[in-house]
């Protein structure tokens, strides 16, 4: 793509076809093993004005892209409610460009300087040529911004080989094309001067210095002048090269290609996808600071010996909070990063994070174990365990490793790989003397020339210039603090009114000696600087139980539009006094949640306090409710105490938004619930739980599901309500069962069916009933499951619910069929399948379908079986019922291993094996591993005997049936 695309397979040209097939074929590239949205497709393809049939005419420029691909070499996915270009990245050229940079500025000089060769040869053209994209052009764009990059990067090691004299034509041509460039400018000029030509030297800067001054009113920057001082002086250790540290550490990152185009044309990133991907190679670091400036010594101890393979090396980094610890460990974790190519692991521990526990160390190897393939079902409860199997884990991987934010060397030690090749940096506001490391960097406030160019690069070199002193003195008030510094530069940078001196004397005013980080005397001076709207939006903030918000949350709590809220929230943005971490979400810094909180407690009505946690709850509990209205639309919705019920909420108007809305929310849901319960808030925990009940349910978040309703059930007995704690009691019953802790589930059903029968709640008692008799079935105790499920129909038809009685006759037939009384079952779910269509709930739908599956798998009618079970997948994955999913591949995979096609069986089966690990399900796992034993008895006994053996395991522990009929079998 560095030139006209171009698919070379082989040693033949492949032609991929027109314009707009090539456009698309060019964002797929660009956007390679990455999910790309249908909708984002169409825009960046058509330029945001697709035609009527976009859609389509995108489906078969895939389509043929896909014939003209060879598979083997990669693949056009269908995923997540868009496309993915799979394959290997280094087979295309922006990628492969790329990555040598990455390796160059990680290597010494003479291994350096061939890396940047290598990529610069790479270039055939200007990128895309032949294609007028707007998207593409901007992609364009940053490309050659990287290009540049590369080119001044690899004229500085070039310079320091003293190659100066091959560099000038190169230097001279370049400048012409980018006559404002002073890093440029300056490299022609020590060019120029070590090739004996001090006067062009001197010429070449006057011509930048007049033109800066002409075109932006600027005069050069401190680097530039100071060159041009030495040559002035002619400074003796100008005419030598320089000695060169042992990594290249560029002065600040040049920007990403993703960088630039995604922040020019990007939405809202796409939603997490309901599967996780592979480990290999996964890289959860950060996005690198864009300001880091200097720790030179700090990086090159940090990256010495990166390529030693014989050692796991430890870095601990401690120091004050706001000195840059975690800039320090990102930035050279992301020039580490080639050197460990199995993976970049970042975990925030947590150790001094405002409104948090520090992670446990078990918590901690949980997160580290599943980062790497692990299913959470295979992670031992006991942390010796857990160690040791993260010890070999990681042994004989290439892991780059940045713990965040430690709490103490107690913490950390169970988290270090044990065996060579792996490296670990630490962070922690503590020295972590205890901890067996390889080197500790004890982080001191910078130098004042690093403090001193970290202020000029946010505000500009002229106006440090022109105030030497105050500037000075605001670095001294600020503690030469760099999270201060960028504070109040970023203040200063956007009040051109203003002089450093100004800002000198505000600081002084507030006696900042007397606060040792300095920290919040910016943080205050910052508050105090804002309108009084925005004041109250940023002590309010403080008080949200969650990590991030967005418009809407913020229009009800302020009790205002949407568009208000979004000025807002921009300006603290601008202002950073929030962060955006992408498009449309907001959270804050740490360190600045922490005194929004204090300035709420200090400043806040205690009136106002209440009301505002009150809006946030409402909020939540009014949105979560709307949102289980699209995706369980016949199921009992019970009045909510909603005091506060917002003007504005997101678009929830189909399915997948509501489900879509709970996801990103769900770390957010959580939260509010525990701050709910643990505030005595009773009402909205236990309401909190039945509205959100059936998403958990659905997208198999059993633990939230279990723990949220632990909080609410004890939330409904200290209210000591009847209703709440009938159904907080049957919902954490069901929640208990998908657990596998059978007599907990069967404990709480009880319970809750004494509390229904006891209140004359008949809705609740048929629904608990029809729980029980879904377990009376898997337990083989079938007379008992057609009494509960006959009563459970009886009492819906009391009160006239149409889903209950859907859900009561599905359950009938399947019951039936267990019994062997075929006609009966078909009969019976084809009732409970037209039901659920008058309610329109997709869910029901599924799960009617897949019942009628099994009994025609039963009969023999196996093409009949197959063509519901596909139904119900396909409605399963429309509404993202994860758990549903993964029985209807097992269930595919039981019913082509009837009709004889054991291939299939295997592949639904394994499919479904991957799925039930990822959702912890047991009992579809040990259905998975049954149905692959069965299908490859014969041809691979050796892993049918495993299987089977797992799936013996499970169906004992969980004391089903199975667990006999299966150990029965002969060996």
């Amino acid at each position: 793509m560095l030139g006209e695309i171009e698919v070379i397979l082989g040693d033949r040209e492949i032609d991929v076809g027109p314009a707009r097939r090539r456009c698309v074929l060019a964002v797929l590239l660009v956007e390679a093993n990455r999910v790309v949205p249908v909708e984002e497709l169409v825009r960046r393809v058509w330029d945001g004005a697709p035609p009527a049939k976009a859609t389509a005419s995108l489906r078969s420029h895939l389509s043929r892209l896909r014939m003209a691909l060879m598979p083997e070499a990669c693949a056009i996915v269908r995923r997540s409610g868009g496309y993915v270009l799979t394959m290997d990245e280094s087979a295309v050229d922006i990628h492969h460009f790329r990555r040598l940079l990455l390796q160059a500025r990680t290597a010494g000089d003479d291994k350096a300087a061939e890396l940047f060769e290598e990529a610069l040869r790479l270039w055939r053209g200007e990128p895309f040529a032949g294609l007028d994209n707007p998207w593409l052009a901007a992609v364009r764009e940053a490309v050659r911004a990287e290009r540049l990059a590369a080119e001044l990067d690899y004229h500085d090691i070039e310079l320091r080989r003293g190659r100066h004299g091959r560099l000038l034509a190169t230097l001279w041509a370049r400048a012409q094309e980018h006559p404002l460039n002073e890093r440029l400018a300056a490299q022609l000029m020590l060019a120029l001067y070590r090739d004996g030509r001090p006067a062009d030297a001197l010429a070449c800067y006057q011509r930048i210095r007049d033109r800066l001054v002409d075109e932006l009113g600027a005069d050069p920057g401190l680097d530039l002048t100071r060159l041009h001082h030495r040559i002035l002086t002619a400074d003796p250790t100008l005419t030598a090269p320089a000695p060169r540290p042992r990594a290249l550490v560029p002065a600040a990152p040049e920007p990403s290609l993703h960088a630039f185009a995604l922040a020019r044309f990007a939405p809202p990133a796409p939603e997490a996808p309901a599967h996780p991907t592979p480990a290999t190679g996964r890289s959860d670091l950060p996005r690198d600071v864009s300001h880091f400036t200097g720790r030179t010594e700090e990086l090159c101890r940090l990256l010495d010996d990166a390529g030693d393979v014989t050692s796991a090396p430890v870095f601990a980094i401690d120091g004050m909070a706001g000195v840059g610890k975690t800039a320090l460990a990102v930035h050279a974790a992301h020039r580490l990063g080639v050197r460990y190519p199995d993976g970049s692991l970042f975990l925030d521990l947590h150790g001094h994070t405002p409104g948090h526990e520090p992670l446990t160390s078990g918590a901690a190897l949980d997160k580290l174990l599943r980062a790497t393939g692990m299913p959470g079902a295979e992670i031992p409860d006991d942390l010796d365990e857990r160690a040791a199997l993260w010890r070999a884990r990681s042994a004989g991987r290439r892991l780059l490793l940045v713990l965040d934010n430690a709490a103490d060397s107690s913490q950390v030690r169970p988290l270090l790989p044990g065996a060579p090749g792996c490296r670990v940096l630490v962070t922690s506001r503590r020295r972590l003397v205890e901890l067996d490391t390889t080197a500790t960097l004890s982080l001191d406030v910078p130098p004042l020339d690093e403090a001193l160019a970290l202020f000029a690069r946010v505000i500009g070199d002229s106006r440090v210039r022109a105030e030497p002193a105050a500037a000075g003195e605001v670095l001294g008030l600020c503690g030469r603090l760099p999270l201060a510094i960028g504070m109040v530069a970023a203040r200063l940078r956007s009040r051109p009114a203003w002089t450093v001196g100004h800002l000198s004397r505000r600081l002084r005013e507030e006696r900042l000696a007397e606060i040792a980080t300095g920290v919040a005397a910016a943080f205050t001076m910052s508050y105090e600087h804002l309108v009084p709207d925005q004041r109250r939006l940023f002590r309010l903030l403080g008080m949200h139980p969650g990590a991030d918000c967005d418009a809407h949350l913020v229009a009800a709590l302020l009790a205002t539009d949407l568009n208000e809220a979004e000025r807002l929230l921009e300006q603290l943005v601008d202002l950073h006094l929030l962060q955006q971490p992408r498009p449309g979400r907001y959270r804050f810094h740490d360190l600045l949640r922490e005194h929004a909180r204090s300035i709420a407690r200090a400043e806040e009505p205690e009136a106002s306090h209440h009301e505002s946690l009150l809006r946030i709850l409402d909020y939540f509990l009014f949105t979560a409710a709307r949102a289980r209205r699209r995706f369980a639309p016949g199921q009992r919705r019970l009045p909510l105490d909603i005091t506060h019920p917002p003007a504005h909420v997101p678009p929830l108007d189909d399915h997948s938004r509501a489900i879509a809305w709970c996801e990103t929310e769900a770390t957010n849901l959580t939260a509010v619930i525990d701050h709910a319960a643990e505030h005595g808030r009773h009402t909205h925990t236990w309401q909190f739980a039945h509205v959100l009940q059936h998403f958990f349910d659905i997208r198999g978040r059993t633990d939230d599901w279990v723990s949220t309703h632990r909080r609410a059930l004890a939330a409904a007995d200290a209210l000591d309500d009847p209703q709440a704690q009938a159904e907080t009691t049957r919902s954490l019953g069901v929640a208990y069962w998908h657990a596998g802790r059978y007599e907990e589930a069967l404990a709480h059903g009880t319970r809750s069916l004494d509390l229904c029968r006891r209140i004359g709640d008949r809705w609740g008692e048929a629904t608990t009933l029809v729980g029980f008799g879904v377990a009376y079935r898997a337990m083989g105790a079938l007379t008992e499951a057609f009494d509960c499920f006959e009563q459970a129909l009886d009492l819906y038809d009391e009160v006239d619910a149409t889903w209950g009685r859907a859900l009561a006759l599905t359950n009938l037939g399947i019951a039936c069929s267990d019994a062997g009384r075929h006609d009966e079952a078909v009969i019976r779910g084809t009732q409970g399948l037209d039901l659920y269509g008058t309610t329109e709930d997709k869910w029901g739908e599924a799960l009617a379908l897949t019942s009628l599956g099994i009994t025609y798998r039963r009969t023999g009618r196996f093409q009949l079986s197959l063509a519901h079970h596909e139904r119900a997948l396909r409605l399963n994955r429309e509404i993202g019922d994860v758990r549903a999913e993964c029985k209807v591949l097992n269930d595919l995979g039981h019913t082509h291993h009837a009709a004889g096609q054991r291939a299939h069986a295997e592949a639904y089966h394994r499919r479904a094996l991957a799925l039930a690990l990822a959702l912890d399900d047991l009992y579809q796992r040990a259905q998975a591993h049954e149905g692959i034993g069965e299908a490859t008895l014969t041809t691979a006994p050796d892993t049918a005997y495993h299987h089977l053996r797992d799936a013996l395991t499970i169906y004992t522990w969980l004391g089903v049936p199975q667990a006999a009929s299966l150990s029965d079998r002969p060996r």
